[in-house]
């Protein structure tokens, strides 16, 4: 967390510690707690991006990148890190630094405009949404769709109306595809729902790319 980020936070703490009451708690929550969840999701997200670099090695080439595009995807990336502490996102965001220190010709690098939609994607996908993601990966990917009922019967407990909003917003931005079935399911609904190829890649490239970093080591 910058300077100025602190000094905003100390700010905010000042001034609801002065509410009779809850001020004071409120404030510590606010000027305690927030910054140190912040500057440990900036610690997880350097201990994956430094495993990602020492498993690239020679395939990164600082010399060779376009400056004003990495400067683009550093901060893009780095917002990401700021406003979460989920891990997924925070390794997700590291990749797309350290995709973008690739040399260029290196099969697996990407475009500066496809590190820069997935970087903002990051930022604007929900954590219901990341969860879908990665339940569709895992019971069809981008060969077999799933219907609306199989996919509720994985996520036992969850609000009712939340799967369908995951797959919304997936849908929206054209990471899942739909299919409209010809007669309704037991539970009335008609669609169902694969990876689409752009998910594919996003998910390939960038959220599981290369090594994992473990919870347990980051």
């Amino acid at each position: 967390m910058n300077d100025k980020d602190k000094a905003i936070l100390s700010a905010v703490k000042a001034g609801v510690s002065a509410v009779p009451g809850v001020g004071g708690v409120v404030g510590s929550l606010i000027g305690d707690y927030i910054q140190d969840e912040t500057d440990k999701a900036l610690e997880l997200a350097i201990r994956c991006l430094r495993r990602q670099l020492e498993r690239l090695k020679e395939r990164v080439s600082a010399e060779t990148v376009n400056r004003a595009e990495f400067a683009d995807l550093f901060k893009s990336a780095y917002l990401v890190i700021v406003r979460s502490h989920h891990e997924q996102k925070l390794r997700a965001a590291s990749n797309v630094i350290a995709n973008a220190l690739l040399r260029v010709g290196d099969e697996e690098k990407l475009q500066f405009n496809d590190l820069d939609f997935f970087v903002r994607l990051i930022d604007r996908l929900s954590y219901a949404s990341f969860s879908m993601l990665r339940l569709l990966c895992s019971e069809g990917g981008e060969r077999h769709h799933i219907t609306l009922e199989k996919i509720k019967s994985r996520l036992a407990g969850a609000p009712e109306a939340l799967p369908e909003a995951a797959l919304a917003e997936l849908h929206s931005v054209g990471l899942v595809d739909q299919e409209r079935a010809s007669t309704a399911g037991p539970d009335g609904s008609w669609l169902s729902f694969k990876v689409s190829l752009l998910g594919g890649r996003f998910v390939r490239h960038v959220i599981d790319w290369g090594e994992k970093c473990p919870e347990t080591s980051c």
